[in-house]
């Protein structure tokens, strides 16, 4: 979705952000009808992506859009993001106990998710969000931060990109120091910190212009994918430990399967936290491709 965005380096930013916004908010309508009709994990997923990378273009762009509206718009966004994120919690567990050594875990755990998609789905047609998409973007394109902030509104792309993406690789920075050592809450803000700087760097891909850029453009976002990919696989390690523990006490055979998937699970954190580490280093050492 962000490499085809329409932006350009000498483009106002506010122009900008509106493509971007309008990315993301097309890409969490467009997997809900999906999730309606057949509680797709795939789709939620999907739906929930588009969120999470509304929410770090709110980030990247705030002081230009900051107005009363944009206030609430971005609790109610979040507030969908953590509903939508329950029930991706019980699909991680669920896909985890797909082992054929797991049974009473998995039809345990199969229970519960249809429990929980029937309850996200009715918290999602709730007043507060049936209709979070059209508010989103009649905000985007009517909203009252369009008459505020004129002078970062109107300033080029490229250097209100390349101040805001300083701050956001800055914060990666100090936070995945010594993250081997991290323990599991400040890993997980290492986790969300460069999600945000992979977002940022994707939103702004086209203003890399150059070989020279494009390379150190492409190698950032590379080793962005691989940390992720660990941390994201550390993080779900651990609620699928925080969730499994709950399942104790529904029985013998739901224990004995959770105290399996557990000691199963530990064995892949340490390896998952080299690695992890190991592409933290290396992309602290990246030269930012905004600087070129």
């Amino acid at each position: 979705m962000a490499q085809n965005l329409d932006i350009a380096p000498d483009m106002q930013a506010e122009y900008a952000f509106q493509a971007v916004a309008r990315g993301c908010i097309d890409r969490f309508r467009r997997y809900l009808p999906e999730l309606r009709q057949s509680w797709d994990s795939e789709a939620l997923h999907q739906a929930r992506v588009g969120l999470r990378q509304l929410i770090a273009a709110f980030a990247l762009f705030l002081p230009m859009i900051e107005d009363a509206p944009f206030r609430m718009l971005r609790v109610r966004v979040k507030s969908a993001a953590r509903i939508l994120g329950e029930a991706r919690n019980l699909d991680i567990v669920l896909e985890a106990a797909h082992q054929p050594d797991l049974p009473a875990l998995r039809s345990t755990v199969s229970v519960l998710r249809s429990r929980t998609y029937a309850g996200v789905m009715q918290r999602l047609e709730s007043a507060g969000n049936r209709h979070l998409a059209e508010d989103l973007l009649d905000w985007v394109e009517n909203g009252p931060w369009r008459k505020l902030h004129k002078e970062l509104r109107h300033e080029k792309l490229a250097s209100f990109a390349r101040r805001r993406l300083d701050r956001v690789w800055r914060k990666f920075r100090k936070r995945s120091r010594h993250l081997a050592d991290l323990a599991p809450r400040p890993r997980h803000k290492v986790r969300i910190a460069a999600k945000k700087l992979r977002y940022g760097l994707e939103f702004m891909a086209p203003l890399a212009r150059g070989d020279k850029a494009r390379r150190r453009r492409d190698a950032m976002i590379e080793t962005l994918k691989r940390l992720q990919d660990a941390l994201g696989a550390l993080n779900d390690l651990r609620t699928e430990r925080m969730l499994a523990r709950g399942f104790v006490r529904q029985g013998n055979g739901v224990a004995y399967d959770t105290g399996k998937l557990i000691g199963a699970e530990e064995v892949r954190t340490a390896p998952l936290l080299r690695q992890a580490a190991k592409n933290a280093r290396k992309l602290r050492k990246r030269k930012p491709f905004w600087r070129c």
